[in-house]
């Protein structure tokens, strides 16, 4: 019996030790399962992440390459604008007082006055003349010296004028703001240009100027009566004289008609 009894113990202890190791066993693999899943996860989102970057590297390649070609599109269009400016042609019979500053800007509406959101907010090319306290706005020089404005003119006087360096969709932007609410930003050509359009706008920014022009005479009257803030006299038109080849011509035609006269006294 005590013999029995030693065998069952034997026994027992090796079936204890036999589930001992299964048990074992299993959570050894079961923590090698959860190792290798977290692996496959750690895995996953470390793709997912390299994925993600490559998206976004290829959308930031295409917006740069979108802005180039905008970029290069706009340019083209300022070089082709600036190469179809014939050169300043003074007419002998109108004498035209130099503008401060002229040359291509690109102008887009913002605000209108009372600080309402613009009706049209696109991009447009201008010829910018300052002439004193006046920005006026043509389509090129020829319009220019024939007193064609494709846009009301500004009175720079009336606002502050400074680079719009929080506006990254144009280089060499200026911002121009109105007393009144307007708002309106510009696009130089260079920067050196940007910074003598601002210099010379904000230096006609002073209360205590006169208003002054030196557009051509013949556009003074309209502009002064079309401006409510300009003064109410106005400057007297300069006499304007006939050019010499006119009075040849002239001079030649009473020559003519005084030999036809004598010629038919004689007959």
């Amino acid at each position: 019996l005590e013999k029995q009894r030693i065998e069952r113990e034997e026994k027992e202890k090796q079936r204890v030790e036999k589930l001992r190791k299964e048990e074992e066993m299993k959570k050894m693999m079961e923590k090698e399962m959860r190792a290798k899943a977290m692996q496959e996860k750690e895995e996953q989102v470390r793709l997912e992440r390299r994925r993600k970057e490559k998206e976004e590297l290829a959308r930031i390649e295409r917006e740069r390459l979108q802005a180039e070609l905008e970029e290069e599109k706009r340019r083209s269009v300022v070089q082709k604008a600036v190469a179809e400016v014939p050169e300043r042609d003074v007419l002998a019979s109108q004498e035209v007082a130099p503008a401060e500053k002229e040359g291509i800007l690109e102008r887009k509406n913002v605000l209108d006055e009372g600080g309402r959101k613009a009706a049209t907010r696109s991009w447009k090319a201008h010829y910018c003349v300052l002439s004193g306290q006046l920005l006026q706005f043509y389509k090129d020089n020829r319009d220019y010296r024939a007193n064609v404005t494709s846009v009301p003119a500004i009175n720079v006087s009336q606002g502050n004028c400074e680079v719009a360096r929080d506006y990254p969709k144009r280089k060499h932007a200026l911002r121009l703001r109105l007393n009144n609410g307007a708002e309106y930003l510009f696009a130089a050509t260079n920067q050196e240009e940007m910074n003598d359009w601002v210099q010379r706008i904000s230096k006609e920014h002073a209360p205590s100027k006169k208003i002054r022009t030196t557009l051509p005479p013949v556009r003074e009257k309209e502009v002064f009566s079309a401006a409510s803030s300009l003064p109410a006299s106005l400057p007297p038109e300069p006499k304007t004289s006939l050019p010499t080849a006119a009075k040849a011509v002239v001079k030649e035609k009473k020559k003519s008609k005084l030999g036809s006269l004598f010629g038919a006294k004689r007959k």
